[in-house]
């Protein structure tokens, strides 16, 4: 609980993903992360069934409930879970920036056919699980097939676990550990290329592609960054669901990690050599097979 001469909040500590991506969002405003998808429907569409189900979705899940409220002098907010929340459906349009101390902060628009749902939401709220799980819930919820005394496992009580074992003294000799291989392998944090003035705008091109593919695109991505650098060690971030029980596989929120995967180039081994992966402490190292 945080109590100032104006306020009283009471709510949950981010975890510290949401932490992390609290901040960075601060440093790219006005613009906000998020996640979306749009879910393909098909057959006759019950509209007031689908809103129905969106609302017992974000009924039984907090995290489709929280809000974040900063009080003055703090650096990141709280996890505000408001009891009751209900949105409504709208057209497909642009949605509003999110609100986050007032919410909802789920968003969902429909298409004028109504043959497709477009669900966003901010990045503090889900990941690429987190979201799939939403849809399957509310296609659950929308075919009635949902157990109304199942007990569901909430984002703030898992939030604050993790904060507690980040708190432990177990946990300082790991964090050390990361924080010097970092300040030890540390580079630019930014590419030496033009960037636009015009704020955070990603471009996300989808493909698929076989295994070996993907080796020859990171071998070249890692050839960009070798010249543009101008430096052998690399450190690229790999994501990590971090959802290994079965409990937290069907949970909503955010979860996943970005993890460093160190890699060393050499200008010695040419483009067509096999390439291996070998464990080493601190991630991977690429280097010519036989």
């Amino acid at each position: 609980m945080t109590v100032t001469a104006q306020e009283v909040v009471e709510g949950f500590r981010l975890s510290p993903q949401q932490k992390r991506v609290w901040l960075l969002q601060e440093q790219e405003r006005p613009q906000s992360y998020c996640v979306s998808c749009s879910v393909l429907i098909e057959g006759r569409l019950d509209r007031a069934a689908l809103t129905n189900a969106v609302n017992e979705v974000i009924a039984r899940h907090e995290i489709l409930r929280t809000t974040y409220k900063r009080l003055f002098g703090m650096t990141v907010p709280l996890q505000v879970i408001d009891d009751t929340c209900a949105i409504v459906i709208e057209p497909d349009v642009h949605h509003p920036e999110f609100d986050f101390e007032h919410g909802p902060l789920l968003h969902a628009k429909l298409s004028s056919n109504g043959d497709s749902l477009a669900l966003t939401l901010p990045a503090l709220c889900a990941d690429t699980a987190g979201l799939r799980n939403l849809v399957r819930e509310i296609s659950d919820a929308y075919a009635k097939e949902v157990d109304p005394f199942t007990e569901r496992t909430q984002y703030a009580d898992l939030s604050e676990w993790q904060n507690e074992l980040l708190e432990s003294e177990d946990s300082e000799t790991g964090l050390d550990y990361w924080k010097q291989r970092w300040e030890a392998d540390s580079i630019a944090s930014h590419l030496p290329l033009k960037t636009s003035e015009s704020g955070f705008n990603p471009q996300v091109l989808s493909v698929r592609a076989a295994r070996t593919q993907l080796a020859t695109l990171m071998t070249c991505w890692l050839t960009v960054l070798w010249r543009s650098y101008e430096q052998s060690t690399l450190i690229l971030g790999t994501v990590f669901s971090c959802r290994r029980s079965e409990e937290l596989e069907k949970t909503l929120g955010l979860f996943e990690k970005y993890l460093p995967l160190r890699c060393e180039v050499d200008e010695r081994v040419r483009f067509e050599d096999r390439f291996e992966r070998r464990q080493r402490p601190g991630g991977v190292c690429y280097h010519a097979g036989g």
